[in-house]
């Protein structure tokens, strides 16, 4: 139980037995002295957060690598600066940029792409669905080269393999998410057999980019187990 992160289940006697395990005397914790010492005691060899603590955490690591104004940090990011001057040298390219992020990154790359005179279109949770069909229609049409999407808004069901290249500012922590998005630029017949695409992630090392990326290795290897052996974590 000392494991389990509920160390005390019903009254404060219950955590005696961890702390002192191997001495068999027990202590009445029913006293304020008591209560205070045990209470000190405690503070000394744990650390009490709330579930939401690590999870803003580690929110708040992924925003320090995509936009740093939004921790109130200077300067725009380096991953928004390096795809402005990306997409200036490939005006004309079909290029889709994703993320897992909207107002913490994709659209504050399309305002500094805007001021740059580089007309992009947005695939995100708050855009319509006349202004999506608008933007998938102008990108498979030519009249529109660079497209941003959310990873979950744009994962399913969309055409878009008029993309040359495609772009991950992040990426999703399920593999499945991930495979969708890149699904999306995929030819849907065997016309174009030879046509090279590539795929580009964004990494700022020694960042949780890195640790994001060792753990969908993990999450993937376990699939292709899975899907190649069924029986194995079963039998």
């Amino acid at each position: 139980m000392a494991l389990t992160g509920t160390p005390v289940v019903n009254r404060s006697a219950d955590i005696f037995g961890k702390k002192v395990y191997k001495i068999f005397r027990v202590q009445d914790f029913k006293n304020e002295q008591a209560r205070r010492e045990l209470q000190e005691k405690i503070s000394q060899l744990s650390v009490n957060r709330r579930q939401k603590e690590p999870l803003e955490v580690l929110a708040n690591l992924k925003t320090l690598t995509l936009y740093p104004p939004a921790l109130s940090l200077p300067g725009s990011g380096s991953k928004i600066n390096y795809l402005v001057d990306f997409l200036k040298e490939r005006k004309g390219q079909n290029i889709i940029i994703f993320s897992t992020r909207s107002e913490t990154f994709l659209e504050p790359l399309a305002a500094a792409l805007a001021e740059k005179k580089i007309t992009t279109g947005l695939i995100i949770g708050k855009t319509n669905f006349q202004e999506r069909e608008e933007n998938i229609n102008k990108f498979q049409n030519g009249t529109l080269d660079i497209l941003l999407c959310n990873i979950q808004s744009a994962g399913m069901g969309l055409n878009l393999s008029r993309a040359e290249t495609i772009i991950f500012a992040d990426r999703s922590y399920s593999p499945a998410d991930n495979e969708q998005a890149e699904a999306r630029f995929l030819p849907t017949t065997n016309s174009e057999p030879g046509r090279v695409r590539l795929v580009i992630d964004l990494i700022c090392q020694g960042t949780i980019d890195e640790k994001i990326l060792q753990l969908l290795k993990k999450k993937e290897d376990i699939i292709k187990v899975l899907n190649t052996n069924p029986g194995y974590f079963f039998s």
